[in-house]
């Protein structure tokens, strides 16, 4: 069981390293719950700037856009002349994330 969480989560932090430049147009459905997706939605503004160069420059809901804002959870700066973010950065934006998700469900409880 435990072999199974870990190659999702494997899987996941993949295809957002995967989808970062954005030619892809992949749904964030394919990774994320819509539970999560609402999530992210709510946390992004919190992580962008105010200047262009601060803020996703990716379409909404999509894979890239998602991995942008792991990305930002994870430690990177977000700036496009930066390093872009690896699968470590990457693991660890999902981890603080997965932790923000589960307290999100429980706002409703």
């Amino acid at each position: 069981m435990v072999g199974v969480i870990a190659a999702r989560a494997a899987c996941t932090i993949m295809q957002l390293v995967q989808a970062r430049d954005g030619r892809s147009e992949q749904d964030s459905s394919s990774a994320f719950s819509p539970s999560e997706i609402q999530a992210l939605d709510a946390l992004l503004p919190e992580l962008e700037g105010k200047t262009t160069l601060q803020k996703n420059p990716h379409p909404p809901e999509t894979l890239a856009w998602a991995a942008w804002i792991i990305a930002k959870f994870g430690g990177w700066d977000g700036y496009p002349k930066s390093k872009p973010p690896g699968p470590i950065t990457s693991r660890h934006g999902l981890q603080y994330f997965k932790s923000l998700t589960h307290g999100w469900r429980l706002r409703n409880v």
